[in-house]
């Protein structure tokens, strides 16, 4: 079974950790390994990495509440917590910005 892997490492299941050559979540995958597709039904897929984004929306009901979880997101004790349930850093995604 293929799944991300933040699903086993979460609940204790074991997983293999795929090589770098051949693991397609990688930021830069798309233009590291161009060759990478899928056809299907006259259509083409190319692997993209799978991010999480978290935001402070401009109405919201606890702006400092928000501001307070990202920094914590941000911060050593929150990076710890999502690498130890199966999150990596997020290196270099692109920010979004409303």
């Amino acid at each position: 079974m293929a799944v991300y892997r933040s699903g086993p490492a979460n609940s204790g299941q074991p997983f293999l950790a795929l090589p770098e050559d051949v693991n397609l979540s990688r930021q830069n995958v798309r233009s590291e390994h161009p060759e990478i597709s899928l056809a299907l039904n006259d259509k083409t897929f190319y692997p993209e990495p799978l991010v999480f984004y978290a935001a402070c929306l401009k109405q919201a009901a606890n702006p400092k509440g928000a501001s307070d979880f990202l920094a914590l997101l941000r911060g050593d004790e929150g990076q710890r917590i999502l690498r130890g349930h199966g999150f990596y850093a997020p290196g270099d995604a692109t920010p979004l910005h409303a």
